[in-house]
């Protein structure tokens, strides 16, 4: 990866960014300020980059489409975020 960036905002600012972002991989927490990160999930599946979830409920938290992802159960420790991103980036 180039370099990183990391933002917290409402899940329609971020529907709108991952239409054009360029990016390799997201990690996206499941719930953003009580809004399901489903459509910004589905966008970036169809554009076929790989996805992480970070979620404090649990693979069962999950949006059902995607819980063959890999998931983070929040807080993590970096030795996971890098397990996940290999699993993620798996052809």
């Amino acid at each position: 990866m180039n370099g990183s960036s990391v933002s917290s905002c409402s899940v329609l600012i971020v529907e709108d960014e991952t239409k054009s972002a360029d990016f390799d991989l997201a990690v996206l927490d499941v719930n953003i300020a009580g809004q399901l990160i489903t459509p910004v999930a589905e966008l970036i599946a169809a554009r076929r980059r790989p996805i992480i979830f970070a979620t404090g409920y649990g693979v069962s938290g999950l949006p059902e489409a995607f819980r063959d992802r890999p998931a983070l159960r929040k807080p993590f420790m970096i030795e996971g975020l890098k397990a996940a991103i290999e699993l993620a980036v798996q052809p």
